[in-house]
């Protein structure tokens, strides 16, 4: 059920206005792109001292223009497809959040309850909306299952699962298990980057069983999956507890319908709501799983490495002494840019720049906390006017 302390916290989402500054280091990408300005900087240096003082390394500046508009065009491109990506992102978690505010309501005024047991009932379902919510976020994140990377029940989901299910889904995970440890296994070669676009290109060897719902057992360590942030696939091993409430949440409103606390246009709407918030997770997973072509991402960072590479002894001979500093600003902007695009294309991790679901969470939490307090409103005293 709902934390007792939600309900004295206060609702409402977090609107405080940070204007971001140019002191700001928190969400920035400074640190991921001086590392690289540096380099670029003491090579310059070593140019610059061996033009000033041992031979003319001097070349024409007309590389320059040329280079750094091709590279302008595919920085943009990355950038503008990044930010697609987290734009859609965020319009699918606000979808998802006004669905869960749509069913909530459905079920709390749509389904009747005529004893205190079909009201605890509603309080259940209520709660199992919110799992779904939770559930979506920890399946795009790589957190799978109604259990830790330790086998300890997740604390955001422990009082919103009933125990009764809790011990269905531990025994499926590990029915689940037992058929891995008696299956084949296939390796996959997956060829691909760091998370972060950077580094080079390497071959990754996975085993898998062929079943694609086997999975290790409940007892046993569990990590974090993280391909979908490398390699363009989620990890369904483990199950996905978001499908597993929707089918909890199918068989109430089934019973509720069999029992006459609700008619067929609620029941529909209900249904309808759920199948479209199934909808919108598969949308997440898409966005989560679709990676800009690591072919695009290696060409445009061998052609910023090439252009800095180039780019002292193209502008030693008018700068001199200064070059290096040159340099670094240079390779700070470049490099900044390709890291933004880097550093937007999944967010949905709990880094500062990523979306803030887990506000979203604490919002849906509180609302239905108070939904829960009030009764269920008999339909005359919705009546706008006095008989």
């Amino acid at each position: 059920m709902f934390n007792s302390k939600d309900k004295d916290r206060g609702g409402g989402l977090d609107l405080k206005i940070h204007t971001p500054g140019a002191l700001n280091f928190r969400g920035s990408v400074v640190l991921p792109t001086v590392k690289g300005s540096l380099v670029a900087t003491l090579w310059s240096v070593l140019i610059t001292c061996l033009h000033l003082f041992v031979t003319k390394l001097s070349m024409p500046s007309t590389y320059i223009s040329t280079t750094s508009f091709v590279m302008s065009l595919l920085l943009a491109f990355k950038n503008n497809s990044s930010y697609e990506k987290y734009n859609e992102g965020r319009k699918l978690w606000s979808q998802l959040l006004t669905l869960s505010r749509n069913l909530g309501r459905l079920i709390w005024i749509g389904i009747e309850d005529p004893e205190p047991k079909a009201t605890e009932e509603k309080r259940v379902a209520m709660d199992l909306v919110l799992a779904f919510f939770i559930a979506a976020k920890n399946h795009i994140r790589g957190k799978d299952g109604i259990r830790d990377e330790h086998g300890i029940l997740r604390p955001e989901l422990a009082n919103l699962i009933p125990s009764k299910k809790q011990a269905a889904l531990d025994a499926a995970e590990e029915r689940r298990g037992s058929t891995a440890s008696a299956l084949p296994l296939t390796e996959i070669v997956v060829e691909g980057a760091a998370a972060d676009g950077s580094g080079p290109a390497a071959e990754v060897t996975l085993q898998v069983p062929d079943a694609p719902a086997a999975t290790r057992g409940a007892g046993s360590l569990r990590r974090p999956s993280k391909t979908a942030a490398q390699y363009g696939f989620l990890d369904g091993s483990r199950g996905n507890l978001a499908l597993d409430v929707t089918h909890m949440l199918s068989a109430y409103f089934s019973a509720q319908l069999k029992k006459t606390r609700t008619d067929s246009s609620q029941y529909g709407g209900m249904i309808t709501t759920l199948n479209t918030m199934t909808e919108v997770v598969t949308s997440l997973e898409r966005v989560a799983t679709s990676r800009i072509p690591y072919a695009y991402i290696i060409h445009l960072k061998q052609i910023i490495a090439i252009f800095l590479i180039l780019l002292p002894f193209q502008i030693v001979d008018q700068f001199k002494a200064w070059t290096p500093a040159l340099v670094f600003l240079i390779a700070f902007t470049f490099l900044g840019v390709d890291a933004i695009g880097s550093e937007i294309e999944l967010p949905f991790g709990d880094d500062p720049n990523d979306l803030k679901i887990d506000v979203y969470v604490e919002q849906l939490k509180w609302e239905f906390t108070e939904i829960v307090k009030t009764p269920r409103a008999k339909l005359n005293e919705w009546d706008l006017l006095d008989d």
